[in-house]
């Protein structure tokens, strides 16, 4: 609750991001309109769906769009547990109640940082690269070149811990829009 609302944008956006494994476009599609977003009391997770229209990449238009939720790690991690900050829902939370005042009648999950816009799915991009980068700020510029940082790659690192976790191959093709296996296997897992 002290960071500046860069930070916490940024980490709001990696860690939902990284839990759910969609495309930029997905986080950007976010909404907090009726029906759209929802925080459940009975677990502390919350639900979402992307904007009336959007359809994700790979979303067959005869395919009606699916809410997803993403678990608290608030059930998992006690008040002295240090992985309760790495929640995604605990971030969303403190993020909502830091923008409630500047957003105004926007419905978009994430606002720009600055302005009365609206953000792009490049700023998605941009945030989780720049999230990347500042965990790794130790690291020399030649280093840091070497990760190749590419925002993408979070969603097969999230797809890929999820199955080596044994979460059902269905369950994440379902959350991807992936068809098959084999473009997971081809283009996604990772080590």
């Amino acid at each position: 609750d002290q960071c500046s609302l860069q930070f916490l944008t940024w980490k709001s956006v990696f860690l939902l991001t990284l839990a759910s494994a969609k495309r930029r476009s997905e986080i950007h599609a976010l909404s907090i309109e009726d029906g759209h977003f929802r925080f459940n009391k009975d677990d502390g997770s919350a639900t979402f769906l992307c904007e009336t229209g959007f359809l994700a990449k790979t979303q067959l238009p005869s395919v009606a769009p699916v809410p997803f939720t993403i678990p608290s790690l608030s059930a998992v991690c006690g008040q002295q547990d240090t992985d309760r900050l790495l929640c995604p829902i605990r971030a969303l939370k403190f993020y909502l109640s830091r923008v409630k005042i500047s957003r105004g009648n926007r419905k978009r999950l994430f606002l720009p940082l600055k302005g009365s816009g609206d953000i792009s799915a490049a700023s998605i991009s941009r945030w989780i690269a720049c999230t990347i980068k500042k965990a790794y700020s130790s690291l020399s510029d030649r280093d840091l070149a070497s990760l190749k940082i590419r925002p993408h790659e979070l969603r097969a690192l999230s797809s890929s811990w999820a199955f080596v976790n044994h979460t059902p191959l269905d369950d994440i093709l379902k959350a991807t829009f992936w068809r098959n296996s084999s473009t997971f296997s081809s283009f996604y897992l990772r080590s």
